[in-house]
């Protein structure tokens, strides 16, 4: 019984296979025409289409030939900004003549006595407004900050 079954299986496999393989045929070689002359149409085997196995699309480049790699153009180059020469800062103006004639030393509010540029003295705490644009940024116990024309300086006792 296994025999016949083999046998039958084989058969049946061979004649697959001449099938598929006249189909293979069929597609790949030219129809004859009614002239009787070769057809270029390929595709069709006992009356079914078959999907063609490779298809090429002309592109005017041969598959086989080396890839060439597409030139790319060259950068433009720009030149480069004339530079304007640059604007010198004026020098920042000279602190005025101040002199600290002493200290009062207290965390929580210290009083420096200053001696201004015209001869008068004063006694200033943080944050106090001079004439001639002076301002006390800070008094600490050896030395004060003023500020005059945005620039700030330290004056020592």
């Amino acid at each position: 019984m296994r025999k016949k079954l083999v046998t039958g299986l084989v058969i049946l496999a061979i004649g697959i296979w001449l099938w598929n393989a006249r189909l293979l045929l069929v597609a790949f070689l030219p129809e004859a025409d009614d002239t009787g002359s070769g057809s270029t149409e390929r595709g069709k085997a006992a009356g079914r289409a078959v999907p063609a196995i490779v298809v090429f699309e002309k592109q005017g480049k041969s598959p086989l030939a080396a890839y060439e790699k597409k030139a790319q153009p060259k950068p433009v180059r720009k030149k480069p900004a004339v530079r304007k020469p640059a604007v010198k800062k004026p020098d920042p103006a000279p602190p005025p003549d101040i002199t600290i004639t002493g200290i009062m030393w207290n965390d929580a509010n210290p009083l420096a006595m200053v001696k201004l540029s015209d001869g008068t003295s004063t006694v200033v705490k943080k944050g106090q407004d001079l004439p001639g644009g002076i301002t006390v940024v800070r008094i600490e116990r050896t030395r004060v900050q003023f500020q005059h024309e945005s620039n700030t300086f330290w004056v020592e006792k």
